[in-house]
């Protein structure tokens, strides 16, 4: 997180473990500062908010610009989940209070390694929730194999998409190896020493002095409370089975659901709320307009406040507020746009003085944007055609076609599936997962996992028909080149009206590595270890007129029945009119010969 106006303030969350025992705890920031301020430019921190440390950071030269605190908690600190952290820094470039006023710029970046540290005794933990909060930057998860069926399958993605969302690294083992997860059925459990579960869906084993605490799951039970937000829930050491189905989407959206309250904002300069849209509130629906209600102070004459609307980034209105200020209502609207699964809002009110701050400074006020503001939605039922806004097209029982062997060796699909399950925001045990000879059902948006094109369906790219030529619509050719072994792929197939989502491994061994695409405005995008390597929209070498950014894509070495016939055509012309030719002299012949007799006679 980064502050870049030394009038303006940043807040942010640190969860805090539940039900744990723990001693030590502090807070430590580590922050990088802009070199160049002076000595009286500082930075205050605040905790829940109170201010808990004031440092100086002026006279930084460039080879000491991070700066790390440790503030000392309180029992009082921690009683909640999450601490509450607001950094507001004061930036003094200038002697002149009056140019500082107006060049007064730097910036103060919190790295993402800041967080709280403390001591504890993992013994004591004492509710579910608090292992999960324990759980290292690697977690060992035990499940038979070969897998059995359907159910284990999204038992282990279930757990897959939690801990890979945390930000931890998943590590599959089974047989006798020592686990932190374990994922089975009660003769798993009995075979592995460890108690069974019973007809019970989730169990923690609180361990003890030299064992290590573990969590017993089900492979047969749903644990719909793992997941995000039901998790906090998990207060005591078991549960049985827990479903859920998909919530209905609500066309308004109250601002208040997504973060804003009642407290007003500091103004001096500017003010701003940042809001994300969650992906499961829009799925099958786009913004339309906004609704803000506010409170604004007075302006200066001449000099009214600004208000800025931003649509995932693109600027949507710049409205002048009334200059009396008070309670008013502004209604925006904004793009209805699929083009991304994930959407933020941005609301910002600028204050300004065309006679400088000096000349006419400005005094302290508030500005609040308040929770009865809403978001206006709309449904849609058209499929996306590019890969970013394709999520938000999807439905949440979404079909999702595997290969024959994915319920036998689960592990090998649960990184790239979690991670749809999270970029998407998918529900891993609504998902529909299907093997075999299945096939997609006319009209279903879907998600395939197999290494064909599904039948029927068209695809940007093919990886079975030798070379790849990638031509611009002026013919200017920009990429040809053999089959990609190593390059993964991700595409929009289609058929008429009908969308799905291609995900092609880059070899018969290698892992999904499904990363970044969804964040790609066109329908196909190759890939490796690191993430998206290019994309193209090959949609617009489809239309009448190619516009100048369509790419066509073309097998220089493929050849259809069509294409060789045509490659024949004028061998087959020719040969075609000497038959003709030769069975017309023929008749011609016979009727003169029958002439002939006739006339001797």
């Amino acid at each position: 997180m980064t502050v870049l106006n030394g009038t303006d303030a940043a807040s942010f969350y640190i969860r805090v473990p539940a039900d744990t025992p723990i001693a030590g705890a502090r807070l430590r920031l580590h922050m990088a500062i802009s070199p160049g301020l002076l000595k009286p430019s500082v930075l205050q921190v605040f905790v829940n908010g109170q201010p808990r440390d004031q440092l100086s950071i002026g006279d930084v030269d460039e080879s000491a610009a991070e700066r790390t605190v440790t503030i000392p908690l309180s029992a009082r600190d921690l009683a909640a989940h999450y601490l509450a952290v607001r950094v507001s820094p004061v930036f003094v470039t200038s002697a002149n209070p009056c140019e500082n006023a107006n060049v007064g710029r730097g910036y103060v970046h919190v790295l993402a390694d800041s967080g709280v540290s403390f001591d504890t005794a993992l013994d004591g933990l004492k509710s579910a929730r608090g292992f999960l909060d324990m759980l290292g930057g690697t977690v060992r998860v035990w499940a038979p194999t070969p897998g059995r069926d359907a159910a284990q399958f999204q038992a282990m993605l279930a757990v897959a998409t939690y801990l890979q969302a945390q930000g931890r690294d998943v590590t599959w083992v089974d047989g006798a190896g020592a686990a932190d997860i374990y994922i089975g059925r009660d003769e798993d459990f009995t075979a592995l020493n460890l108690p069974p579960l019973k007809g019970g869906a989730l169990r923690l084993l609180r361990g003890g002095p030299g064992v290590a605490p573990r969590l017993l799951l089900s492979a047969s039970a749903r644990n719909m409370l793992l997941l995000r937000p039901w998790t906090d829930l998990l207060a005591a050491d078991s549960y049985a089975a827990s479903t859920g189905l998909p919530g209905t989407a609500r066309t308004i959206i109250p601002l208040g659901s997504l973060g804003v309250t009642d407290s007003p904002l500091p103004i001096s300069s500017n003010a701003e709320w940042t809001l994300s849209l969650p992906v499961d509130a829009m799925r099958r629906q786009v913004s339309s307009s906004l609704h803000l209600n506010m409170i604004v102070p007075p302006s200066l004459p001449g000099n009214p406040l600004l208000l800025h609307v931003f649509q995932n980034g693109s600027l949507r209105a710049v409205k002048a507020l009334p200059e009396a200020g008070g309670a008013l209502t502004e209604n925006v609207p904004l793009v209805e746009s699929q083009a991304a699964t994930a959407e933020t809002l941005r609301v910002q009110v600028v204050r300004q003085t065309s006679l400088g701050e000096c000349a006419a400074p400005l005094a302290p006020s508030y500005v609040q944007l308040l929770p009865s503001s809403f978001l206006q939605a709309r449904g849609i039922t058209t499929p996306s055609g590019t890969l970013d806004g394709f999520g938000r097209t999807l439905p949440d029982q979404a079909a999702v076609y595997l290969s024959d062997d994915a319920f036998r060796m689960p592990a090998r699909w649960m990184s790239v599936l979690a991670g749809l399950a999270n970029g998407l925001g998918l529900n891993p045990y609504l998902l529909s997962l299907r093997t075999g000879a299945a096939v997609p059902e006319d009209g279903q948006s879907f998600i395939w996992l197999r290494d064909d094109v599904p039948a029927g369906f068209s695809s940007p790219v093919r990886f079975d028909r030798g070379r790849i030529c990638v031509a611009e619509s002026n013919g200017r050719v920009i990429l040809d080149a053999p089959p990609l072994p190593g390059i993964e792929l991700a595409a929009i197939v289609r058929r008429g009206n009908q969308r799905g989502l291609w995900l092609k491994s880059g070899g018969d061994d290698a892992p999904f590595r499904p990363l970044g695409f969804s964040a790609v405005a066109a329908d196909l995008a190759f890939m490796d270890a690191q993430g998206q390597v290019s994309a193209l929209d090959t949609r617009t070498a489809d239309a009448a007129a190619t516009g100048p950014d369509g790419a066509a894509v073309s097998y220089p070495d493929y050849q259809s029945w069509l294409d060789r016939l045509n490659s024949v055509r004028l061998w087959l012309f020719g040969a075609a009119w000497l038959v003709v030719t030769v069975v017309f002299l023929s008749i011609m012949r016979r009727l003169y010969a029958r002439r002939s007799s006739k006339h001797d006679s």
